[in-house]
């Protein structure tokens, strides 16, 4: 077996065998603490593993054993008695595309799907497949039961580990990211009024990463419309976006278009599985929703050689569903969390660091039929900044991180850490200060 086989199996397994349960319980784990070991060693740069992360497990435990935290009490499974004793405030983590694991729930169903083994033997990935939009979501075979079951731990548990070591109750909302963003964001509306309400309700904290940014910043606009903002930013204290596609990405045009061998996030979770990914893709509303529309930002929109928004862009050119592409294109452009702003606070990545690359602000079809990036910008190697950043908010960067792993850095952890307990994380040099206006000469360089 080649070098590249055994990656790319132990890879698989770690996917596999880290869901359903909590990092640090899986670091305990002969087995897989030597599986993330060896993940942490491969020079890879696309290991989904690093020696910092693990640093950071063994701190963080550390930190928690320190403090008289009995293990897994500050989770989702604690009791309402511990959780009163052990935690001081709720921090809800929403993940971003793709970052949530899919599983099919009804009895003698497929299980786990995203990310199983089965994706890659056989066409499991097929089964996420939504049906034509008709002005309602349903899943293509209709005896599937899909929920998302939880985030990824490899991405968000660091981060986890991290907060719960300062007494915060951390949970993670699972988002669907196949299905129309609305219906995740009024369920996370749901459970922040679920942690908030009442004499003893938490105060909360949200932190969001890329896609999960929109359905964050729509659940607090829900919230305000339902409660008043008051009362809103009684419950909520603090909302922290993670390379947050605030405007869009192309990434999700160039899954969409089948192009997809350049996203970080896939090359970083998964390989292609036998059925392929373009024909599913294409027909999941969140990619729709996920695409780039602000051409103020995006001055490339405007050309309808580059207007991704427009059928005519993908006619005869991709799959794409244009019932969905007229429903949902642009659809976080009605979000407005301004009442919010200065409890906002926004972390960009570095790709141009960590990798000397930058980030697609630009794409257009070439002669061959293929989706082609024409333009970029300085970003996180998924987001470009412009599309993240938001005025009248604080907003930082974190030197030499990439989008998807966003959340095990180190100096993010750490910045979020100070961020809701009401520090500077410039203090100490974790983070750097950044304009909030997307039109800034940095952002397009």
């Amino acid at each position: 077996m080649s070098t590249a086989e055994s990656s790319e199996d132990r890879r698989r397994r770690l996917l596999v065998e880290t869901q359903g349960r909590r990092l640090d319980e899986a670091y305990l784990h002969g087995s897989i603490r030597d599986d993330l070991q060896t993940e942490a060693a491969d020079a890879d740069p696309d290991s989904i593993v690093t020696p910092e992360m693990l640093d950071q497990i063994e701190e963080y435990m550390d930190e928690i054993e320190g403090a008289g935290v009995p293990p897994g009490v500050l989770s989702d499974r604690e009791t309402s008695q511990s959780r009163a004793f052990f935690s001081t405030d709720a921090v809800i983590i929403v993940p971003g595309f793709l970052a949530s694991s899919l599983s099919d729930t009804r009895r003698g169903g497929l299980g786990l799907i995203w990310v199983s083994r089965g994706l890659y033997g056989s066409n499991r990935f097929g089964a996420l497949r939504l049906g034509a939009y008709d002005g309602h979501e349903a899943d293509l075979n209709p005896d599937v039961r899909i929920i998302s079951t939880g985030g990824l731990p490899l991405i968000y548990d660091v981060l986890r580990l991290g907060l719960e070591a300062l007494r915060y109750t951390t949970s993670t909302f699972g988002v669907d990211w196949r299905k129309d963003l609305e219906i995740a964001a009024r369920g996370l509306r749901d459970r922040i009024k679920e942690l908030g309400g009442g004499s003893k309700g938490y105060p909360i904290h949200l932190v969001a990463h890329s896609q999960g940014a929109m359905v964050a910043r729509r659940a607090l606009q829900l919230l305000k419309d339902d409660l008043g903002q008051e009362v809103v930013r009684r419950i909520v204290k603090h909302l922290v976006l993670l390379g947050p596609a605030n405007a869009g990405s192309f990434s999700a045009a160039l899954a969409i278009s089948g192009d997809h061998e350049s996203l970080p996030m896939l090359r970083k979770l998964t390989f292609e599985p036998t059925g392929g990914f373009s024909r599913v893709f294409a027909t999941m509303s969140g990619l729709y929703q996920l695409m780039p529309w602000d051409a103020s930002r995006l001055p490339s929109l405007g050309d309808p050689e580059h207007a991704v928004g427009r059928p005519e862009f993908w006619r005869g050119k991709a799959d794409f569903d244009e019932a969905r592409l007229n429903k949902y294109y642009g659809w976080a452009r009605s979000i407005d969390t301004a009442f919010f702003n200065d409890r906002t606070s926004v972390i960009l990545g570095d790709y141009e660091g960590y990798a000397g690359l930058k980030t697609p602000a630009g794409v257009a079809f070439g002669p061959d039929g293929h989706l082609a990036v024409t333009e970029e910008y300085a970003g996180d190697g998924t987001v470009p900044h412009c599309n993240a950043v938001l005025p009248g908010t604080a907003t930082y960067m974190v030197a030499k991180t990439d989008h998807p792993m966003l959340p095990t850095y180190r100096n993010v952890v750490q910045s979020v850490r100070l961020i809701l307990n009401g520090n500077d994380p410039t203090v100490g040099g974790w983070a750097t200060r950044m304009p909030d206006d997307p039109r800034a000469p940095e952002y397009h360089r």
